[in-house]
């Protein structure tokens, strides 16, 4: 699956917590942090993210907030809100990461003529990328024949 990779120097964090924790960790921002969040009438809801730019001008950070963190499919929302770039999820643990990832990948499915998304997530080590991307492929395949033409199923294409 392209979207996954193993590894990126200069990943952005994508530091996902729940409404609660989102209000203590607002506390310990700093007042160019708070002040963006307040000029982009940043709120605390289910499946909301903001990009958080740092001194630079670059992305610091993203914020991305759920009710509930085992939330299977929650993860994929993310990806609508991020430019192109190569992420990896924070604050969340490994079972988690793993479904965040199976969520990412199945995001970017798109039917032939398949496009390079460019929002790449990182599987940090202690995760089993072929695991991950055997799922995704095989979840994609099935897509894949459903989206196909019957007229196009013959066993000789299908052997292909």
């Amino acid at each position: 699956m392209r979207s996954l990779i193993k590894h990126a120097d200069g990943s952005r964090k994508i530091v996902v917590m729940t409404i609660a924790e989102y209000q203590q960790w607002l506390i310990d921002q700093a007042f160019n942090v708070k002040t963006w969040l307040d000029a982009h009438a940043f709120e605390a809801k289910d499946q909301v993210a903001i990009v958080i730019p740092g001194e630079d001008g670059d992305i610091a950070s993203v914020v991305f907030i759920l009710e509930n963190k085992n939330s299977f499919f929650a993860y994929a929302k993310v990806r609508s809100y991020l430019p192109k770039g190569d992420y990896v999820f924070e604050g969340i643990n490994d079972e988690q990461y793993h479904h965040g990832a199976i969520a990412w990948a199945l995001d970017d499915y798109q039917f032939i003529n398949k496009k390079d998304s460019r929002k790449n997530l990182v599987i940090h080590s202690e995760l089993d990328h072929q695991a991950i991307s055997n799922y995704v492929d095989t979840h994609c395949f099935a897509r894949d024949l459903i989206n196909r033409p019957a007229n196009d199923l013959t066993p000789q294409r299908l052997a292909e």
